[in-house]
């Protein structure tokens, strides 16, 4: 830009005299100083939330923060850009317990871009389930009694869904083959027979529980 001081005498206009040497108009690119993920962990219940703070612009016209956000999923040292998540937050519903994360925010300012930053690396985990209690029937078993085992108060604070295994043990020692919530064959008057279940959600195995271990 240059500025031009024409002189006038009241009649005629003398030739123009610029300005040396002209001004440049620039743009100072946008900076943000910090960007973080809340929370540090969640389940697949949970969203992601990603916060900035530390704007700045010394453009006036450019004091009101514009940024761009993106996601990565962390794969070993890489960082594969999540097409399509460019708002604020990531919900972990479609995700896997073990899955990381980052968030990266960009300084828009018109059409240019400051420099990048990025978050800290987010978890989502996997919370094993539980069950209150396993009731063994019948409380009162002979040879050809076919035993029953049914596990109660199922929770798993994920929302993943139920899952059984099953064991049972004669005299204290694992049964080899048996795991199914019955068993019935030839048993022996006197043998002492339990029940064990363990809760399952697809990614993790709860505590097994007993049932009340009943005498043949």
């Amino acid at each position: 830009v240059r500025c031009a001081v024409t002189a006038n005498d009241g009649i005629d206009d003398g030739e123009p005299v610029y300005s040396e040497p002209g001004v440049t108009i620039v743009n100072i690119l946008p900076e943000v100083a910090n960007v973080w993920v809340t929370p540090q962990e969640t389940n697949r219940l949970g969203v992601f939330k990603c916060n900035f703070e530390g704007w700045d612009d010394p453009d006036p016209v450019d004091a009101m923060p514009t940024v761009l956000y993106s996601w990565y999923k962390i794969e070993g040292e890489s960082q594969v850009l999540i097409e399509g998540k460019t708002t604020d937050e990531l919900r972990a519903e479609t995700y896997e317990p073990g899955d990381r994360f980052m968030c990266r925010v960009t300084p828009v300012n018109g059409e240019e871009y400051g420099e990048i930053e990025d978050s800290q690396t987010v978890k989502i985990y996997n919370t094993p389930p539980t069950i209150e209690e396993v009731v063994q029937t019948p409380v009162e078993a002979y040879r050809d009694s076919v035993l029953n085992c049914a596990p109660q108060g199922f929770e798993d604070l994920d929302g993943d869904p139920e899952g059984y295994s099953y064991s049972w043990t004669i005299d204290g020692e694992v049964l080899a083959g048996a795991k199914d919530s019955t068993l019935s064959g030839a048993f022996f008057k006197g043998e002492i027979v339990q029940c064990f279940v363990t809760p399952q959600d697809g990614y993790v195995d709860g505590d097994d529980v007993g049932g009340s271990a009943v005498a043949i």
